[in-house]
């Protein structure tokens, strides 16, 4: 056992040190048009004027005034870039730091994977952690997602591995990461909620024994630290914020009107993906809840079943696809004059591949989550799968709200792959109890014929 331990801890090691690599190599053969541009923009502003001010705020000015118009995570972590390399350096070092958290996301994968999948099959959701060409590309983008990608990977791990071994520590871990990823993106919001009620809800339902583990008071202990970040940034902004500046509500707005032009365009295809872009209305549209829903209702009214197919079935399938859509499309947010997959056919080929395997195992994950349902001999572990299928379909709604643009998931494709595997895992051993079974029955018969023909 030892040895095994051994040798897994030596794989995952190597794996991890040639995502890193890998990462590095991609980004000194990448070149990104402007990189510092729209959000990244913002974001360097708000990291400088913690570095230089030690105010939170995008203004350019010689004493900036506070606003809370973008979460504070990913700027906390551009601001110690500045302090490690100054104005210089800064984006190198937050490079470094967003390659190595990304990178660690690989021993990571696995020991989530490790909770619901055999041996290979863990390491397999590793390898293609490691691999994933969207998480080697955002790594070289100075937005939220590589930063999100561990914050909330780490969470979810500390979490389950927490219930599973009946550890409080990692349990309360799993909630202060929770807290650190709802300051880096505030759609994490209701996902502790959401856990939380799952693995409730199963521990009732199973009916497990008093002498057992039952995490109720853990759990609420959990929230209420959890419920200190928002909190705490809630309070910032009441006092330290003045009511003239922007704030993340209009950001939300924003978003929200940019996701209800089905199949993302007004009129003109030419503006596809950019329909706000050609909407005349989009000022008003944008400009309070109330004349949202006064145009949205009308534009609902007018065609009633092309707005139902579009937020029933359309948005949340774009969610998981493979093109980023806005920005260069593929797996380029902005635009690039040339990177490793363009420079080397080699690993053109290869992201090709894992292409067409993402498909396979977005397509996977819908059948999984039917196997649920049939499968008759589910194992202690049931937990797991239960939390992270919750975690998927609320990611999949609350995008459906807002706008589904493929990068907004890229920080969940450890969880994409663990579910994607875990569905052909699972529907290959239903497969074998059905045959099993379809033996069994077949065998029965003749027993009772012969018996039959004896008599």
């Amino acid at each position: 056992m030892k040895k095994k331990n051994s040798t897994t801890i030596l794989l995952l090691i190597l794996i991890t040190l040639i995502s890193f690599v890998i990462k590095i190599a991609y980004i000194n053969n990448t070149e990104i048009i402007t990189p510092i541009r729209a959000d990244a923009a913002q974001y360097v502003l708000y990291g400088y004027n913690l570095y230089k001010h030690g105010t939170y705020s995008q203004a350019q000015a010689p004493k900036p005034t506070p606003d809370s118009f973008r979460s504070p995570g990913f700027p906390l972590l551009i601001a110690l870039a500045f302090n490690l390399g100054g104005i210089e350096n800064f984006y190198l070092y937050t490079l470094l730091m967003q390659t190595a958290l990304t990178s660690l996301l690989v021993p990571i994968a696995y020991l989530l994977a490790r909770m619901l999948l055999p041996f290979w099959s863990a390491l397999f959701v590793s390898l293609l952690v490691a691999f994933s060409p969207h998480l080697i590309s955002i790594s070289s983008y100075i937005l939220t997602e590589s930063l999100l990608s561990f914050l909330f990977l780490t969470a979810l791990t500390c979490f389950l591995y927490g219930i599973r071994h009946s550890n409080n520590y990692l349990i309360l871990l799993g909630y202060i990461f929770f807290g650190l990823s709802y300051l880096t993106n505030e759609v994490t919001f209701f996902i502790p909620f959401v856990v939380s009620g799952v693995t409730l809800v199963y521990f009732f339902y199973t009916k497990q024994p008093a002498k057992k583990f039952f995490p109720i008071k853990i759990i609420l202990a959990g929230l209420i630290i959890f419920s200190l970040f928002p909190l705490g940034w809630t309070i910032r902004n009441s006092l330290n914020v003045p009511s003239n500046t922007i704030k993340a509500s209009n950001r939300a707005l924003n978003t929200i009107t940019h996701g209800t032009y089905p199949d993302f365009i007004y009129k003109d295809p030419t503006y596809k993906y950019f329909p706000y872009r050609e909407d005349p209305d989009q000022p008003e549209y944008s400009s309070s809840f109330d004349n949202f829903f006064k145009i949205f209702t009308q534009r609902v009214a007018e065609r009633p079943f092309r707005y139902f197919v579009w937020f029933t079935i359309e948005k949340p399938y774009y969610l998981w696809t493979w093109n980023i859509l806005q920005g260069q499309g593929d797996i380029y947010i902005y635009p690039v004059k040339y990177s490793l997959f363009t420079k080397y056919p080699l690993a053109n080929y290869f992201k090709s591949f894992l292409k067409y395997l993402h498909i396979f195992l977005h397509f996977s994950i819908y059948i999984g989550i039917i196997t649920l349902f049939f499968d008759k001999n589910r194992n202690v572990n049931d937990h797991n799968i239960y939390v992270l299928f919750s975690v998927f379909l609320y990611l999949s709604f609350i995008y459906t709200v807002f706008v589904p643009w493929p990068r907004y998931a890229i920080p969940y494709r450890p969880v994409f792959y663990t579910l994607g595997v875990w569905s052909i895992y699972s529907i290959s051993l239903l497969s074998h109890s059905f045959k099993k079974n379809k033996n069994c029955r077949h065998s029965r018969w003749l027993r009772v014929r012969r018996f039959k023909k004896f008599e």
